[in-house]
């Protein structure tokens, strides 16, 4: 039987927004660069053998494409984790995720800046309220904390973290078509662990290994989770759903993601949903949703169009 594609799309937010969950509860035991480093096993162990042949097959080709997939998998699958799993040791996972929902408007940006993809009137109200509702978030709804400069460091690395993913996002859309996508995949994952490691590397050298030794079942099962879930399974129903809806309907089902956050952070972290960050979202959230459909929503925001 076919599972229906929204349905996948709940399950892809549901099982991503695991990553700040359990990304919150690994913080301070687990260095974040081992963090990342430990997430991609399961999904290396599914895809290499399934793979392998048709990337020695190609080898050549890969190879001289190195540039392009070694800057995918810097920015999109190694910065763009450990400068989440760092974030979430400053501030909480439901304000986390919800910076993380401001991507497609960076995206948007980018899209604009580097290769002069129109924007619509209506997607320029999207990028304005949704950096208005970051702000918000950032700043806590607080003037003085604007005027002073004073924001929580984890808040603003999560932002660093939004714009790898935006950079990756753009350039994996004009780029994927180059290769086949499972072996590109894979040889994204394999890059991946090796960046991953360097940088596990580099803070071992700093800080020691010292960490190993309190790692206990919780943090184990911890990091299973994160190779199964917000690793593996999301990819799998988000690319088996995206190419059967459009892709701004694809891209509001990313809004459940901060939602399903909350809800887990408050039953499970002891987290509390501050009236900053529920303002702050909803402007976020609101933003995407003008940016992602301004051609549905055109129409019925016909004040912002100049007449014909």
């Amino acid at each position: 039987m076919q599972i229906n594609r929204y349905v996948l799309l709940v399950l892809s937010a549901a099982f991503y927004s695991l990553n700040f969950i359990v990304g919150k509860l690994l913080a301070g035991a687990v260095p974040p660069a081992a963090i990342n480093f430990l997430r991609w096993f399961v999904a290396i162990m599914v895809f290499l053998p399934l793979t392998w042949l048709e990337i020695r097959a190609n080898l050549r080709y890969y190879l001289s494409k190195l540039h392009i997939i070694f800057f995918l998998a810097l920015t999109g699958y190694c910065l763009n984790g450990v400068t989440t799993y760092y974030a979430v040791n400053y501030t909480t996972a439901i304000n986390a995720s919800l910076i993380q929902s401001f991507n497609p408007i960076i995206f948007t940006l980018l899209a604009f800046v580097l290769y002069r993809e129109k924007v619509d009137a209506v997607q320029i109200i999207g990028i304005f309220v949704s950096l208005l509702g970051t702000f918000w978030l950032i700043f806590r709804g607080d003037l003085s904390r604007l005027l002073d400069l004073t924001v929580n460091p984890g808040d603003v690395i999560m932002l660093l973290s939004v714009c790898c993913w935006a950079f990756y996002s753009l350039v994996y859309k004009k780029k994927a078509g180059m290769f086949s996508p499972r072996p590109f995949f894979t040889l994204l994952l394999l890059s991946a662990l090796l960046f991953n490691f360097i940088l596990m590397f580099y803070d071992s050298m700093r800080n020691g290994t010292s960490w190993v030794l309190s790692l206990n079942s919780s943090h184990v099962i911890g990091l299973v989770v994160l190779n199964i879930f917000p690793t593996l399974l999301a990819f799998v129903c988000w690319n088996t759903a995206v190419v059967r809806v459009k892709a701004g309907e694809a891209a509001v089902f990313l809004n459940l993601v901060p939602f399903f956050v909350t809800i887990v952070s408050i039953l499970a972290l002891g987290e509390t949903l501050l009236l900053s960050s529920l303002i702050g979202g909803a402007f976020i959230i609101l933003g995407v949703v003008l940016v992602t459909n301004s051609k549905t929503l055109g129409p019925y925001l016909s004040f912002v169009r100049k007449p014909k």
